[in-house]
């Protein structure tokens, strides 16, 4: 969002990420190294000096309590970090067990198999690790928009788009956090539900094994989160009870299927039909994949005789999330209008907010979409537009709120 309309991110935001971006490196390799040991797959001796020595590194900097908090209320990150710390300690291991270890490579090709995630940023930031050592490494937009950061309680963004004031409310998207701002939902007059396609074959986790609890992995699914509750089942049940929320009756929602480009790519090694039965397409098909997963929050809208507007996006792709965003936003403007909607008067904010979560997404479907185009199968993301497009949203003496919800 900030990408597209807020003029992107400062220097000083860009510069305080970076640390962020040395935790998921961190993390990632961390994770892989744990995964050997539940899949059984035996390290090459030339490189077990190599795990012993980033272990070591993690278990030995911890970082200490700190009152830091990165823009817009991002988690910290676990390591005390400085450029020497991860250009001496990190990043001749990391690369070398990135490029030359078959194990660690093989342990990627199954993670997931591990009752923990492995971010999907890994392999980025593993390919560019050359740069991200460098000692003027300073994060670029994709950088960014790549890195995996927790979002800490409730952050709001206000953004001019098309001449209309709209403020997003950013709110954790964990099961345990979801108390804690569902009551904020009163008076929005739209919801955004990003749902992480991607992630149809993973169980929910809360959080990524961090560096500080790294002798703790084995324990990674015991917590709230069930490991046998697919992530992409729980968002259709959180957005099923937010259909149903008395909060939100009568609120239009926008659903962005996101992360099609991972989606594509997953899809002819781990068919959807492994993960949920009822699909009986072409295994390879990604098209018909993508389509019964748009269905199945179609389905959940109609079980409450809800309109919902649905998209396929990639969230990395500029043009494509800009035209899904605007669309959706189109669609929660033209259903507003038409039941004239009146948002709730607020004196500490301007009206027109959206609300997100942190990890994966909540969808919304609607009757709109099943006239929408087919779905492509490219490894290229080309969404599925429906619902109105390309109408600019009038200014108004009192902005609509909105709530932009992500798992």
């Amino acid at each position: 969002m900030r990408v597209l309309y807020a003029g992107g991110f400062s220097s000083d935001d860009r510069t305080e990420y970076k640390f962020s971006i040395y935790d998921n490196v961190l993390d990632a390799m961390l994770a892989l190294i744990k995964g050997l040991q539940i899949l059984a797959i035996p390290m090459e001796s030339q490189f077990q000096s190599y795990v012993e020595e980033l272990i070591g590194f993690a278990a030995s900097n911890n970082a200490a309590p700190t009152t830091q908090v990165l823009p817009h209320s991002f988690a910290p990150p676990v390591i005390a970090w400085t450029d020497d710390k991860f250009q001496c300690h990190v990043y001749p291991l990391v690369k070398t067990l990135w490029a030359f270890s078959t194990s660690i490579r093989t342990c990627f090709e199954r993670r997931n198999e591990l009752p923990f995630p492995v971010p999907d940023c890994a392999i980025y930031f593993f390919n560019e690790i050359d740069r991200i050592s460098e000692p003027t490494f300073t994060p670029c937009e994709q950088d960014v928009i790549r890195m995996r950061v927790k979002t800490l309680g409730v952050v709001e963004h206000n953004f001019v788009i098309k001449s209309q004031k709209w403020t997003f409310i950013d709110v954790a998207g964990q099961k345990s956090a979801r108390r804690k701002w569902i009551h904020l939902f009163d008076g929005v007059s739209g919801v955004v539900f990003f749902v992480s396609l991607s992630s149809y074959d993973e169980t929910y986790q809360d959080t990524l094994p961090a560096t500080d609890s790294f002798d703790n992995l084995d324990e990674a699914a015991d917590g709230e989160e069930s490991p046998k509750s697919l992530l992409l089942t729980d968002g259709l049940e959180l957005f099923e009870s937010l259909l149903r929320d008395p909060h939100l009756e009568n609120v239009p929602f926008t659903v962005l299927l996101n992360k099609f480009d991972l989606f594509s790519t997953k899809i002819p090694l781990r068919p959807l039909r492994q993960f949920l039965p009822g699909y009986i397409g072409d295994d390879s098909d990604v098209g018909a994949s993508a389509t019964y997963i748009r269905n199945l929050f179609l389905e959940r809208a109609a079980n409450v005789d809800r309109k919902v507007h649905v998209e396929l996006t990639c969230a990395t792709h500029k043009p494509t999330i800009e035209q899904s965003l605007n669309a959706g936003l189109a669609f929660l403007q033209e259903m507003r209008q038409n039941a004239a909607l009146t948002p709730r008067a607020s004196s500490s904010r301007s009206a027109g907010t959206i609300r997100r979560g942190d990890n994966a997404q909540r969808g919304s479907a609607h009757q709109h979409s099943v006239g929408s185009p087919p779905i492509s199968a490219s490894s290229s993301p080309r969404p599925s537009i429906s619902g109105p497009s390309g109408t600019d949203a009038q200014q108004s003496s009192s902005p609509p709120r909105w709530a932009y919800e992500s798992l």
